[in-house]
């Protein structure tokens, strides 16, 4: 799944796979819909370990890692015990 992330203030996150257009929220024809699949969240220990995964992967640290246990590195904030 192709996946979009939206961070807000650093308090509230969302996860998944709907576009900011019309279509991705629900808006076409009834016949016509586009399914996604989604999750907000506003718990901090989730969100400081999306926002280092991706502060790592914009900052070109990823070395072809796959998932965000691969892109954290032990002791960083958010990557948990």
């Amino acid at each position: 799944m192709h996946m979009k992330v939206f961070l807000v203030d650093g308090k509230r996150a969302y996860v998944g796979s709907a576009n900011l257009t019309g279509a991705g929220a629900g808006a076409k024809h009834p016949d016509r819909r586009n399914f996604e699949a989604g999750m907000v969240s506003d718990d901090p220990g989730a969100i400081s370990q999306l926002m280092t995964a991706l502060d790592r992967l914009y900052l070109g640290r990823t070395a072809g890692a796959v998932g965000f246990g691969s892109i954290l590195e032990p002791g960083e904030p958010g990557r948990g015990p």
